[in-house]
């Protein structure tokens, strides 16, 4: 007789401690915000935000999309900040010479800027606890499981280190993790409306980093299972209409269309798509129906890895990367804890097959990295598969 009562208490209890996690971590983050000093990427990306919001220009730092700093620059008023540092031509990246012009031209406010912009970008972190959970406790069909796998995130050192700052890390954990949750539930429940939900979501995943759009052929093979597993076809084609043309509609609307359906000529004529392949040796009559800055994004990201630059790993100094370079990093850089709860992980899981799909991703994810060894330089790329390990590992 008392065995029921015991389930009805430990729900609150559970929410209780999730509630309990959340304000530390916030406390944490919160003091993370207000004393760290302006870091390396902060220099590009507040500036960068503040073109893009109050100029409509996308031209500067456009190997990173502009969700996240468009966010992050909500509350600063950009009319009281100069605009002598506004003059420059597109430059992809640009850190020290427009951070430096941004930095001198904010008359002495530069620290109270990026502040500002941290804490408007504080609730990605929050995001990626509360989707973990969320996920976590449907996979597993249990609260504790979900209090678990939200502590290996709220505590983990790279979410401490950077959910305070005013980059695109965390929010492309937070974004990437919404839209692989809709993936997963459109796998269980293939209706309109889980569809348009992945292409939303897939699409604001995009905006906040390239490397998730390694989810859209994730996104495909999705439709080609539910093509098998289900005998009417019509609906399932027309889902796929439909999280297509979402996919192509919002990240449009994050360029706000600046450049949408130019000719493939005109990028040819400037040299570029040659490293795009799915764009190189296209007819020059064809319109591309991604925003200008989309594309020159993605063909000047793949333009610094042909590069090669160099990087420093093992106490030797290479041009370029190496194979496991981001596998070998998460195993010096995460607690022994959460690598303990991981390989406790594997053995748990391995009769339980909805439990593989939040894994999946994540290794996936961290191939490509890894298998892109022409760049080996920040272990902070593999952020946003991290939640994805956490889920599986509840």
């Amino acid at each position: 007789m008392f065995e029921p009562q015991r389930k009805k208490l430990s729900f609150p209890i559970v929410y209780w401690l999730l509630l309990t996690i959340l304000c530390i971590h916030v406390a944490l983050l919160s003091v993370g915000v207000v004393r760290n000093s302006p870091t390396y990427d902060e220099i590009q990306h507040v500036p960068a935000g503040i073109m893009h919001r109050s100029e409509g220009r996308f031209d500067f730092g456009y190997t990173n999309p502009p969700l996240a700093r468009v966010i992050a620059t909500l509350p600063i008023d950009a009319s009281t900040i100069p605009d002598d540092w506004l003059d420059f031509d597109a430059a992809p990246h640009g850190h020290w010479t427009i951070g430096k012009m941004f930095a001198q031209s904010s008359n002495g406010a530069y620290p109270a800027i990026v502040r500002q912009a941290r804490w408007c970008s504080l609730p990605f972190s929050l995001l990626v606890a509360v989707m973990i959970f969320r996920w976590s406790t449907k996979l597993y069909q249990s609260p504790w499981c979900g209090l678990t796998a939200t502590a290996l995130w709220c505590f983990c050192p790279f979410a401490l280190g950077h959910g305070c700052l005013a980059t695109v890390d965390v929010a492309a954990a937070a974004l990437g993790l919404l839209a692989a949750y809709q993936l997963w539930q459109w796998t269980l429940r293939p209706t309109f409306l889980n569809a348009a939900l992945v292409g939303t979501s897939l699409a604001l995943a995009c905006l906040t980093k390239f490397s998730w759009l390694l989810l859209c052929p994730v996104a495909l093979g999705t439709w080609g299972y539910l093509l098998i597993r289900y005998k009417q076809k019509v609906p399932i084609f027309g889902q796929a209409i439909t999280l297509a043309a979402l996919f192509l509609i919002v990240i449009n609307l994050g360029y706000m269309g600046d450049g949408s359906l130019a000719m493939v000529a005109s990028y040819q004529a400037e040299g570029r798509l040659t490293s795009i392949p799915p764009l190189n040796g296209l007819t020059g009559g064809l319109p591309v129906p991604l925003p200008r800055y989309f594309v020159l994004g993605l063909d000047a990201l793949r333009e610094f890895t042909a590069e090669r630059p160099t990087g420093y790993f093992c106490g030797e100094w290479f041009q370029g990367g190496w194979y496991g370079f981001y596998g070998v990093g998460l195993l010096l850089k995460l607690t022994c804890g959460t690598l303990g709860v991981l390989a406790m992980a594997l053995c748990c899981n391995l009769r339980r097959s909805p439990a593989w799909f939040p894994l999946l991703l994540a290794v996936v994810f961290l191939s490509v990295l890894n298998l892109e060894t022409s760049v080996a330089q920040h272990v902070r790329y593999t952020i946003p598969c991290l939640p994805l390990l956490f889920v599986w590992a509840g």
